[in-house]
């Protein structure tokens, strides 16, 4: 018996209903998706943007939709522990990418022996990322607008010039790029700032 299979680029955006104990039907106020991927199996899921707030409109929920099916169609799944991942995994993985490749701005921490890259500790503060003890912000909360109003206007009132300022933006976002790429995994591509 074969499966059954759906067409392939078709999608639609729903609010599921349910009988409640009294027997009138309600509407469940969440938005969802469904949709089929190239192999014709069936996707639900609530519509959320990346950032893992949900759709509060159907308009909203299917600008989610048309972007899970672009996704779908070029193999990019979702990555459900992207949800609970946090800047310390990000920073794990830069730093163990950068201990593969034995990149030369790769320091070893004379009196601890950990690894570090020149910028990563201001980072690390912002983040709240403690060695051995707290992994810091979770990635899903880190924005453009947290960025601005709270790394960057801190860093100007301590008198650090616009350049060292954005060495930090870039090397967060090559924690991104890394956490994102084949090497890890740990983010969809999407998900880079």
């Amino acid at each position: 018996m074969s499966k059954k299979r759906g067409k392939y680029g078709q999608g639609r955006v729903y609010q599921p209903t349910y009988k409640a104990p009294d027997g009138t039907v309600k509407t469940v106020s969440k938005f969802y998706i469904q949709f089929y991927d190239k192999d014709g199996n069936q996707i639900r899921e609530a519509a959320k943007h990346a950032s893992g707030d949900y759709a509060r409109t159907e308009k909203e929920a299917r600008a989610i939709l048309t972007k899970r099916m672009s996704d779908a169609a070029e193999g990019i799944a979702p990555t459900v522990a992207s949800r609970t991942l946090q800047y310390g995994d990000l920073r794990a993985a830069l730093l163990t990418h950068y201990a593969t490749n034995k990149m030369k701005s790769l320091d070893i921490l004379s009196g601890t022996g950990e690894h570090t890259i020149r910028g990563l500790t201001k980072l690390d503060e912002f983040f709240g990322f403690k060695i051995g003890s707290d992994k810091g912000m979770k990635v899903k909360n880190i924005n453009n607008g947290m960025w601005v109003s709270g790394f960057i206007e801190t860093r100007r009132k301590e008198g650090v010039s616009d350049a060292t300022i954005r060495s930090s933006g870039v090397l967060l976002r090559q924690m991104f790029k890394v956490a994102a790429s084949p090497e890890f995994k740990l983010l969809n591509p999407s998900q880079v700032p």
